[in-house]
């Protein structure tokens, strides 16, 4: 326990002390608290605690990756410093579309639909997820084939008949 003046705290007396600074620091969806503060409850008035972006995420050149605490003991607050990352166009099947619900970036869903006449062969949906090689995004799957629902059927109609002559 700390007497008055200390950074860490003070006691009036036996029951009346306190905890000069800051608990915690925030927690974000998009970016993680460096190591050297992992393990720490209290951080005196004035100091700056450093976050690195999570995956998926790249920090924003402009806007630093950084909090204070502040004279009132609570985290100053925090712009997001870290953005998406964005895929690249995840592709058009033929004779089908790709439906973009929201946006390009980590995180995001696109779905797929074929053209009339034609079958969906795959994924329907693909996602905006962190690349196996890094902290790049790709997206998952492949692109889908829209098939004719025509070619398909005339090239299956042989498999349906095995024992049958076909003349030619």
């Amino acid at each position: 326990v700390g007497h008055i003046g200390d950074s860490e705290g003070g006691c009036l007396g036996p029951g009346s002390c306190w905890r000069a600074g800051c608990g915690t620091p925030t927690i974000f969806s998009f970016a993680e608290l460096n190591k050297e503060y992992k393990n720490q409850t209290v951080f005196p008035v004035g100091k700056t605690v450093k976050y690195t972006c999570q995956p998926g995420y790249v920090k924003h050149p402009q806007i630093s990756p950084t909090i204070m605490c502040l004279e009132n003991q609570t985290w100053s607050e925090a712009q997001e410093f870290c953005k998406r990352r964005r895929c690249d166009h995840p592709g058009e099947p033929e004779n089908g579309r790709v439906i973009v619900t929201t946006d390009l970036f980590f995180g995001s869903t696109v779905n797929y639909t074929c053209n009339e006449g034609h079958r969906l062969v795959g994924a329907s949906q693909r996602q905006c997820v962190i690349s196996s090689s890094g902290p790049r995004v790709r997206w998952s799957g492949d692109v889908p084939v829209c098939q004719s629902k025509y070619v398909a059927a005339g090239a299956e109609q042989p498999d349906k008949k095995p024992n049958t002559a076909q003349k030619g």
